[in-house]
Order: structure tokens, then sequence, then C-alpha cells
């Protein structure tokens, strides 16, 4: 079963309330109005609703609305259980419903159970009433600060790595990460300001070791530069560390990162929850994160420089892109077989986490192995970041059909990435690349051949149609077919209305010859 939220047990009240009759479900939608673009919800939209529930349900109790009761309400109540969403319907934002589903459970099961010790003995804990108070000002001073709308969803941290679902969206999923094209890097910046400093001028390692930090001489720091450099060429000679621990421990923080409820899979869900969580932990899927490090080290980190080598590595690769297959349809095929006997089938959202899993995987695992390299050639290795996950892309999901995710598409910042000028871009360059392919070879072979690119001889040739090379269509020999030119001499005697009609008739004419060979094959075409 997958991992429950991290729920604190609630502090004793004065008044005990029965959680079922107290907190109860509510729906409201919110008709908005229609406009060409979603609209955008406020930052601190969530953060009110939840306010207004606790104020609403402190009225019911007949309790008063002070900060510490809202915040005690927000503490006891599971705050995953309140999703607002704007979603966009009928293909476009004709109809903009503000949707605001709240159906928590009872208090009783997010509390956790006393101890038997303490329900048979009925005493009270050893510890002093002066820390009860401090521990409660504590929670109550934390979960103010929550209400001024600090964010409280879990976040994806491994040692020094750590993500948001905000940032795992804006990163890997379309249309979020081409809202911002990537900046071209600065060559004379990478490659043109580097030290190629001596090895007698080369600070020792133990010099390294017990500076640690930059030296405030000039000529010290391009040797300490220079140092920090080849000790990232070094350490990317290293594979990532992908073991089966490190790996179950990513998918395990991974999981409670993710708003399942905001992408459509609620609490009551929790077959669907299970088969995600199943698939992250199954052993399947930490073979295809080992398999797919391993094939990117080989490719993009550190590809082969001889050619001994890199004929055994391309052995390896082969069979690593076998694998890397092999394990997606694998998880595929087991994911679909568990969703046949669900009512609600989520194989469009469940696939996309997978991939989204094993994206934040590769890149947590590099960040980790290289520190020195992210520090000292940053650019460089964002850089590599970019070409790692296209080629993810490349392997697993060439059409980007699992890049997406459709529950998110319908926000005001999907919006806006679709209106930005690299979506655009890329999506233009898609149709161009799909209707090249979709014509035939007889057609490719009938296009004339680029011109060079001379405009003064392009404008003294006609703009180009004299040296356009067009397939010839009879097969006799050119001399048959050549244009009979005309001389210089009876030009000069001719009147000038008759040179350009002349002129035009001459570079308008087709060969006997041609036509003869076009009149057979259309014969022939005929009897057949």
């Amino acid at each position: 079963m997958p991992p429950a939220r991290s729920r604190r047990t609630a502090p004793a009240q004065q008044d005990n309330i029965d959680a079922p009759t107290a907190v109860q479900a509510l729906h409201v939608s919110v008709p908005l109005k229609p406009q060409h673009t979603p609209t955008p919800l406020p930052p601190r939209l969530t953060q009110a609703v939840k306010d207004e529930f606790a104020i609403r349900y402190l009225q019911q109790i007949g309790a008063n609305s002070t900060p510490e009761n809202i915040a005690m309400v927000l503490q006891n109540l599971p705050l995953e259980k309140c999703a607002v969403t704007a979603a966009w319907k009928s293909r476009g934002s004709l109809a903009d419903v503000l949707a605001i589903d709240l159906n928590p459970k009872s208090l009783t099961q997010t509390g956790e159970a006393p101890a038997k010790g303490e329900e048979r003995s009925g005493g009270k804990p050893e510890t002093s009433k002066t820390e009860t108070e401090a521990v409660i000002a504590d929670q109550v001073f934390s979960l103010k600060r929550q209400l001024r709308g600090q964010q409280t969803r879990h976040t994806f941290q491994i040692g020094t790595v750590c993500f948001t679902f905000d940032d795992m969206k804006r990163k890997f999923l379309l249309p979020f990460k081409l809202a911002t094209p990537p900046p071209e890097p600065d060559v004379l910046k990478l490659y043109g300001t580097h030290v190629e400093a001596d090895t007698g001028d080369m600070m020792s390692q133990n010099q390294v070791d017990q500076l640690g930090a930059a030296p405030s001489s000039p000529s010290t720091v391009r040797r300490w530069e220079a140092q920090r450099r080849l000790k990232s060429v070094d350490e990317r000679c290293i594979p990532p560390n992908a073991s089966g621990d490190t790996v179950s421990e990513m998918h395990s923080e991974f999981f409670p990162t993710l708003p399942l409820a905001s992408l459509g899979m609620p609490e009551s869900d929790e077959d669907t929850r299970t088969v995600l969580y199943e698939a992250l932990i199954s052993p399947a899927m930490v073979e295809l994160v080992q398999s797919t490090v391993r094939y990117l080290f080989l490719t993009v980190i550190h590809p082969s420089t001889t050619a001994k080598e890199g004929k055994r590595r391309c052995y390896e690769q082969d069979a690593l892109f076998v694998s890397i297959a092999q394990r997606f349809a694998i998880l595929r095929a087991k994911m679909e077989r568990k969703q046949r006997s669900t009512p609600r089938p989520q194989l469009v959202v469940l696939i996309p986490l997978l991939l989204l899993a094993l994206r934040v995987d590769v890149e947590t695992l590099v960040r980790l192995q290289y520190p020195m390299s992210f520090s000292c050639i940053a650019e460089e290795m964002a850089r590599m970041l970019r070409v790692m996950d296209d080629r993810i892309s490349q392997l697993l999901d060439p059409d980007a059909n699992w890049s997406r995710l459709a529950v998110l598409e319908t926000t005001h910042e999907a919006g806006q990435a679709r209106a930005s000028s690299s979506f655009q871009r890329a999506r233009r360059h898609r149709r161009l690349r799909d209707q090249f392919f979709q014509t035939s070879a007889v057609l490719h072979g009938l296009f004339p051949d680029p011109s060079s690119g001379k405009s003064r001889r392009v404008m003294t040739l006609r703009g180009g149609a004299g040296i356009s090379n067009y397939p010839e269509i009879s097969s006799d020999s050119p001399d048959t077919i050549a244009i009979p030119s005309v001389s210089t001499e009876q030009t000069k005697h001719r009147p000038p209305d008759n040179y350009s009609h002349n002129s035009k008739d001459a570079s308008m004419s087709v060969s006997v010859a041609s036509k003869l060979s076009l009149l057979r094959s259309l014969r022939r075409s005929l009897q057949t």
C-alpha cells in the first residue's frame, strides 16, 4: 500500500466534537466569465479557501475564529482534501468553472491512536505543563506561517537535490518546459577563457583540501580554478551510483511529492494509487532507472574517444537500449492489466508519472555524483541535462505522448506556455517535419535542387529560374532537346516591341522530343 501522508495527533481540547457531524462533504461550482484564455487563479486562493473553511467550521461548533483556533483546525484537517482547480471545458475557455471539492474523512481516522498503556492506566504524560505549552506554541507559530501563504506540500529532497512538483512540471512536462527557451551557451565564456596552467604551478591535493575556497591572490585564483576544472573532468569519468537502495529511496520520496488529488486521483481511489506506488517500487522500474543512467553515461556524459573503446561500447549501448525498451513495455503492460478491472482507468496519468519519476531520478543521480562539475561549469552541465532529457524522450517518448498531463494543461500557466514563441516554433518544426516525411520518394525526386546563394547571379538569371536543376523528362540526348538559340546579330535588327515577345517564346518553348516522349508514356499508361 502507498505510504500515508504524515499527520500529527490533535492536542487535547476542552470540547470534544463528533468529527463526522462537524465536517461534511462540500462541492461548489462557480461559473466564471467566458473569455479567450483560462482564468488565472490568485496565488493565495487555495489558502484563502482553507481559511474560510476553518472559519465556517468554528462557527458551526460555536467557537471563536481566532488565529489560534484556525491554526488548530487546519492542523487536524488533512490539507490534501481541499482541492481548488479551474477547469477548461468545451474544447476551449468558453465555460470556465471554479470547482471546490472537499470530502474529508472523519478526524478520528487521521489521528494516531493513543498508547494502550496510557488508556489502561489513565495517567497523564510525564512532560511538564510548560513544555506542553511550548510545543503547542511552536505548532501554532508554524501554522501561522502556513496561513500566510507558505507552501505546505511535501518536497522531494535527496541529499543536496531539492525539487517541488512545480519545479518538476516546468522542467520536464509539456508545454511548460517549452515556455522559456534554454539560453544559448556563450562559447567565449565557456571555452575561450580557460587557463592552461602548468603542472609546476598546480597546487597539491593537500593545499586544495586545506584552502577549500578560492584564495585571495589572482595567480593563486587562476591555479585554483584550473585545478577545480581538472577535478571536474576526472569526476565525470565515474558513472552515477544508481544502486537499488538509492533508487528505492528516491521513489519513496517522490510519491508524497505528487499532488494526486489535483491530478485526478482522490484518496477514495485507493486502487489507482496502489498501482502507481507498486510500479514505482517494482524491480522493473529500478532496473529501468539503472539501465537508463548507464546508457546516458556512455552516450552523453562520458562518450568514447578511441575507436577500440567505441566498438566495445557500441554493443553495450545496443544491449542497454533493448533493456530500456523491454522494461518500459513490461511496466506499461502490467499497469494496463491491473487497470482493466477498475471502473475508471487512469493510464493517461500513471504512465506520464512513471516517465516523470525516471527523469527526476536521472537528474538527481547526476547532481549527486558530480557536485564539482555543477559548481565549476554550471552552464555546461545544464546543457548536458537538457541533452539527457531529450535523449530520454527519443528512447521512450518520441512523439511526446507521455510527457504531458491533461489536467495541468487546463490552467492559465499552460495557456501562457502555449502562446509563447518557443512553443509555437517547436510545434511548427514538428509539423513541417511530418509533412516532409509524408511525401513520397517520387515527389522528392521531382523537387529541384537548391540553387546557389549568389544574389547577383540569381538576379541576372530571372530570379533563379535558369539555374534550377529540374530532372529531364525524356531519355533522349541533350543535343536533340536543346532549344535553338537566336543569334545576337538578328536581335539587333529586330524592333524593341518584338524582342520581348520573342525572348519570352524562346524561354517558354518545349522541344518536340519531350512532347513525343510524354505522349508515348501517356499512351502506354492508357493501354495498361
